[in-house]
């Protein structure tokens, strides 16, 4: 059997691929969005898996299994019975992959991803995002020390949950469009009847994400699982916000996040002037947020790359090294861990499509002299990155 190693991740979104050696060397990252052109792919990485080319390599699968994601469900408190028509999912595995040699949680891969990246030997890991369908946490702390994660505390609270819902608020898409509201909460003002209203949903039982959407085509591996906005209860919050406008919607979900992972983070770590921090999950997509933790004083930040979903593949891997093979952490180099293509393979893509080209003498000079001109360029050179979003 091969020395290598292939992480799988993905539930619903962001399906990914990572292939890495026994010492947690990265020889390929990939997202299958890159491959099928389809933005947030979440159907099963088929093209990934074909991609990495090594059938004998040792599999991990970056979410829980059946019997765990149950066990930690009712533990919480959840529902189980609105999570059964999610549940085959994880079959999927099974169904497709052999060799799969273990199974890491949501979040403990997305904390593996950021601690073994890092370069950091000693750190305080958080990890925050919109949730898992097989487990309860939106947000957790671990330790890393001398290559090992230790869990110090885990919830379901989701901080993710205003940003979500502000996201849909404007007309645009949840889970895709949130860096809109990001740039837009720039050029806006502080609403307090919105903080209100946060406030208030904060301490409801249903969060606001479940209240306004529901999952379609998750049942089927070949389809891309769609996000559905309830857009009647929608243009009943809309109607309710219509007097505020939306930089200023955006401007409060920015504030609102911001204070409360400060806060959070503030309460949940000590000592932060001698702390190094690493952070992956979903919600750590927001510079401005990383710029504000930043300035609470850490001795070092990192955030992984490919925080999001996209991560989960390489997390759940380093996890799994992280246990087995004793590795410690190594400060990453690069993000370019995806496909590259030669100048060969490029000249037959472009022959066989009938299209004209031309060779450069000097590529800088030219691209130089076409943006002089107002032109756009569009650059390939080198392998892909690992995260489409950077």
């Amino acid at each position: 059997m091969s020395d290598n190693y292939i992480g799988v991740g993905g539930e619903l979104h962001d399906s990914n691929v990572a292939v890495l050696d026994e010492s947690g060397n990265i020889a390929l990252a990939i997202n299958e969005e890159r491959l099928t052109r389809t933005k947030k792919e979440g159907r099963f990485p088929f093209s990934g898996i074909k991609v990495a080319k090594d059938n004998e390599a040792k599999v991990v699968i970056g979410a829980n299994s059946i019997d765990e994601a149950v066990s930690q469900l009712t533990g919480q408190g959840f529902n189980i019975e609105s999570y059964l028509d999610f549940l085959p999912r994880p079959k999927f595995y099974d169904e497709e992959l052999d060799n799969i040699v273990s199974r890491i949680g949501h979040h403990e891969s997305h904390a593996a991803s950021a601690y073994y990246t890092s370069g950091l030997d000693e750190s305080t890991v958080v990890t925050m995002d919109g949730g898992s369908l097989f487990e309860p946490w939106c947000t957790t702390i671990y330790e890393g020390k001398e290559g090992r994660l230790s869990l110090i505390k885990r919830e379901p609270s989701c901080f993710t949950d205003y940003y979500f819902f502000s996201t849909a608020l404007l007309g645009f898409t949840p889970n895709r469009h949130e860096g809109k509201l990001t740039g837009l909460a720039a050029h806006g003002e502080v609403n307090d009847e919105l903080i209100n209203f946060f406030e208030q949903k904060r301490k409801a039982k249903k969060s606001l994400a479940s209240r306004i959407v529901t999952w379609k085509d998750f049942d089927k591996k070949e389809l891309t699982p769609k996000l559905i906005v309830n857009q009647s209860e929608m243009r009943r919050y809309r109607q309710q916000f219509s007097h505020i406008p939306d930089e200023d919607i955006a401007a409060t979900v920015q504030h609102y996040t911001e204070e409360l992972v400060l806060d959070y983070i503030q309460k949940n770590i000590g000592n932060i002037p001698h702390k190094n921090i690493c952070l992956a999950g979903g919600l750590f997509g927001n510079v401005r947020l990383n710029q504000r933790i930043k300035e609470m004083g850490f001795r070092n930040i990192f955030v992984h790359p490919a925080m999001g979903d996209e991560g989960l593949g390489l997390g759940a891997v380093l996890s799994y090294l992280g246990k087995n093979r004793q590795i410690v952490p190594k400060q990453l180099q690069n993000v370019f861990f995806g496909l590259g293509y030669s100048n060969d393979e490029i000249r037959t893509a472009l022959e066989s499509n009938s299209l004209d080209y031309s060779v450069m003498d000097n590529s800088a000079e030219t691209i130089a002299e076409l943006l002089a001109q107002g032109k756009v360029v569009a650059r390939f050179d080198g392998r892909m990155n690992m995260d489409p979003e950077l």
